[in-house]
């Protein structure tokens, strides 16, 4: 049993999954993540199939996933096209071997784009919401019925966590050993549900400093607004936790 979910919201994209590996009808394990945050970037993964496979992409994610540019589907392509060569360097696979399927299928998605990436590394983009895994057909029917009269992008991530929770219980509705271990993520285009937070500090900083340490300082602009290399960090005072948004 497997399923990742990634939906819009009116400031971003919600993803959920479920936590499950599965050998038969036996679950031999309910803490596996099939969701990874991109370090640095508002860019998440999920994947659903072989777990080696997932693993393979989970490691290359960050050479994979290097560009500044938003997620379309023309800059997944060049992702996928690049897939070879970046699992070669990582030694993920030997050397002059060429990708040519998957073994397992994903969701690439930024706070604005979901695109689903199938075995046969074809791509399909321009999603409002979209399920990967073998429940997909439940779940993907019972969110074809939450929004036959609702635009998910009209709703909150609040609202839009609840329906994808109980989309992946009915889509593992016939699956005993299903609990209620889920992953969520929320990728935001803007901070704004954060910053009534006072808890929350906001601040802008070069990804230069953050990232990259071999760049020049002397590269900076200074002129944090117009870098394209900017990132909004959201700082939790309580939980001493950074997290990373592109001012992109």
């Amino acid at each position: 049993m497997s399923v990742v979910i990634a939906c819009k919201f009116n400031n971003g994209v919600v993803i959920a999954s479920d936590r499950q590996v599965t050998r038969g009808y036996e679950k031999v394990e309910d803490k596996i993540s099939k969701v990874q945050k991109i370090d640095g970037k508002s860019i998440i993964i999920g994947g659903v199939g072989s777990l080696r496979d997932i693993q393979k992409m989970k490691a290359a994610s960050t050479k994979l996933f290097s560009t500044s540019d938003k997620l379309t589907e023309n800059e997944c392509i060049k992702i996928i096209n690049n897939i070879s060569s970046v699992y070669q360097e990582l030694g993920l696979i030997e050397t002059g071997k060429i990708i040519q399927s998957l073994d397992g299928e994903y969701l690439f998605v930024d706070s604005y784009n979901i695109n689903f990436v199938g075995y046969d590394l074809g791509i399909i983009s321009g999603f409002d919401y979209y399920v990967i895994g073998s429940g997909n057909n439940l779940a993907t029917g019972y969110l074809n019925v939450e929004f036959k009269d609702k635009n998910p992008n009209d709703l909150t991530s609040e609202n839009i966590i609840k329906i994808l929770k109980n989309a992946i219980k009915v889509s593992c509705k016939n699956n005993i050993t299903i609990d209620d271990n889920v992953d969520i993520y929320i990728l935001y285009k803007d901070a704004i549900d954060l910053i009534d937070d006072s808890n929350i500090e906001i601040i802008n900083k070069c990804e230069y400093d953050m990232l990259d340490k071999s760049k020049p300082k002397s590269e900076c602009n200074k002129n944090c607004e117009s870098c394209p290399h900017s990132l909004r960090i959201i700082y939790s005072k309580k939980d001493k936790t950074i997290k990373t948004l592109s001012t992109n």
